[in-house]
């Protein structure tokens, strides 16, 4: 394994919730960033990388569905490469319309920091296997999670949501 700190971006309606959450993760040796908003958190994404991003589903205006489609098509992201983790109360029979946006793991509510640090390592853990293999990331060849075909960053280029701000 590399010695670099993974990145993680959390974006949460309650702001109690994501500082649980962010400090959850720093113990657990993340460095984590927490936005409220929608519009922030993009700005940082258009400037700055993150290896995971987490979207709680109870956010106040879009969905998180909605979200995860324009952050797919985003043309302006510094690294389109990022996983996307949501949290949600829907129940697994549900999950469908998430994975067919582009969200590469869904976690069922109540959480425990515990289980979610356990996911994100279970997933850097792969990520880092398959880079001692052969030099990729997880996300560069195998094919998400997903009913349908995920958009590739080459592929989103022309492929863009206006949802967050005009080009």
């Amino acid at each position: 394994m590399t010695g670099r700190t993974r990145r993680v971006a959390v974006l949460a309606g309650n702001p109690a919730f994501g500082a649980i959450l962010c400090r959850s993760l720093e113990d657990a040796g993340f460095n984590a960033l927490n936005f409220s908003q929608v519009g922030p958190l993009t700005t940082f994404l258009r400037i700055s990388t993150v290896d995971t991003l987490i979207l709680d589903a109870e956010l106040p205006g879009p969905s998180v569905i909605d979200i995860a489609k324009a952050l797919r098509s985003h043309q302006r992201l510094a690294s389109p490469l990022f996983e996307i983790v949501t949290l949600t109360r829907t129940r697994a029979e549900f999950h469908r319309p998430f994975y067919d946006a582009g969200i590469d793991l869904v976690l069922e509510k109540p959480l425990t920091p515990a289980r979610l640090i356990a996911s994100l390592n279970e997933r850097l853990e792969l990520d880092h296997a398959i880079a001692a293999n052969d030099g990729r990331r997880r996300t560069d060849h195998v094919k998400p999670r997903s009913w349908t075909a995920a958009l590739r960053p080459r592929e989103r280029l022309n492929n863009v949501i206006e949802l967050f701000s005009p080009r």
